[in-house]
């Protein structure tokens, strides 16, 4: 009897951490870029899902020049900043409201060369939909022939959805994308700065090391810099309805009363009169 009851929580589990683990997905992106003048730059985002993430790369020519990103509802909170040559930020917005949003960036001075890359994410998690996953980079002259660009590596949650970006100081660059990799955007300018490429994929390995790469075979660049950014799946937990009294089990995890109950990955729970309480 002890082995079934055991046999029985141990599908549940699987159970629960097979529907705890769907990976993020794109549900919208736009992006707005501009060489005249301004302390501003928007792009606009239509039907925003609640309970999605945004996330926003910044770029501008004048490095030291700071940036703030708002639409008027959500709250962004900045992932990283870098300054060396030309001035990258990023930030995410988590567990948005729904709603059709124009996101803004706004600078602390007047630049001539700026762009705004937003993307709607859909199933990240909503409270930490990122982690640790995100960085900025820079490569000058990387290559000859075919110039090489990687974001650098960070740690990858599996079933995480990768977007790289990669934003350049002059025109025409001609990509290729990371293998693996889904286009999200390309936009080279015939002439003045500044052009930018983004992709997409689903790191469905192991947690590890992974990376936003791209070829540029003009090989006419002088500086880049890229930005990755991953997105964590929602931890749901599973629904275990009516499974009994299997409190016998012992700490791995105690059903009573054949309540239904939601289980939290990662913690060992006892329920009773309806209530979830973590284990020590």
């Amino acid at each position: 009897m002890m082995r079934r009851l055991f046999v029985i929580a141990l599908a549940l589990v699987l159970l629960t951490i097979g529907q705890a683990t769907a990976a993020p997905t794109l549900y919208d992106a736009n992006f707005t870029a501009s060489n005249a003048s301004s302390t501003t730059i928007s792009t606009s985002l239509a039907s925003v899902l609640s309970g999605h993430a945004i996330a926003v790369f910044v770029a501008n020519f004048t490095p030291g020049t700071t940036a703030t990103v708002s639409d008027g509802t959500n709250t962004y909170t900045q992932l990283d900043v870098a300054s060396t040559p030309y001035q990258t930020t990023t930030f995410v917005a988590k567990n948005v409201a729904a709603g059709s949003y124009t996101v803004t960036a706004t600078f602390s001075a007047a630049d001539i060369a700026r762009t705004i890359i937003a993307i709607e994410v859909a199933g990240a998690d909503t409270v930490n939909p990122v982690g640790s996953a995100h960085k900025l980079g820079s490569q000058a002259n990387p290559g000859t022939g075919t110039d090489a660009v990687t974001s650098g590596t960070v740690t990858v949650q599996t079933d995480s959805l990768v977007i790289g970006i990669v934003w350049h100081d002059t025109v025409a660059a001609t990509w290729n994308l990371g293998t693996g990799f889904t286009q999200l955007f390309i936009n080279e300018p015939s002439q003045n700065c500044c052009g930018f490429a983004a992709e997409r994929k689903t790191h469905s390995g192991a947690t590890g090391s992974d990376a936003a790469t791209f070829t540029d075979s003009t090989d006419g660049m002088n500086e880049y810099r890229t930005a990755i950014i991953a997105f964590i799946p929602a931890a749901t937990g599973g629904l275990f309805r009516n499974q009994g009294d299997l409190s016998g089990l012992g700490t791995g995890g105690k059903f009573r009363k054949g309540l239904d109950c939601r289980l939290e990955r990662g913690r060992d729970y006892e329920y009773g009169d309806g209530v979830g309480v973590p284990l020590p």
